[in-house]
């Protein structure tokens, strides 16, 4: 089974997605709003320091997710 960092295929599969999300408690949203804020300025620097266009991986991304509909987000 293929494995994320130290996630299996199974842990994979029961990690919360979509509404469950919504309900997570104040202090583990703030985690999250934290990591993800250091993960896009890190990615932004990088991209910066390669000159990599933003704007562009942005929109690779938006038709990928055109060409791959609603099977790509769930």
């Amino acid at each position: 089974m293929p494995a994320v960092g130290s996630l299996n295929w199974q842990q994979l599969k029961q990690q919360p997605t979509g509404d469950k999300l919504a309900g997570l408690c104040p202090e583990c949203r703030h985690e999250i709003k934290d990591k993800l804020g250091s993960l896009l300025f890190y990615a932004a620097a990088l991209a910066n320091a390669m000159d990599i266009s933003l704007d562009d991986l942005v929109e690779t991304e938006i038709t990928k997710l055109d060409l791959l509909g609603y099977f790509m987000m769930g």
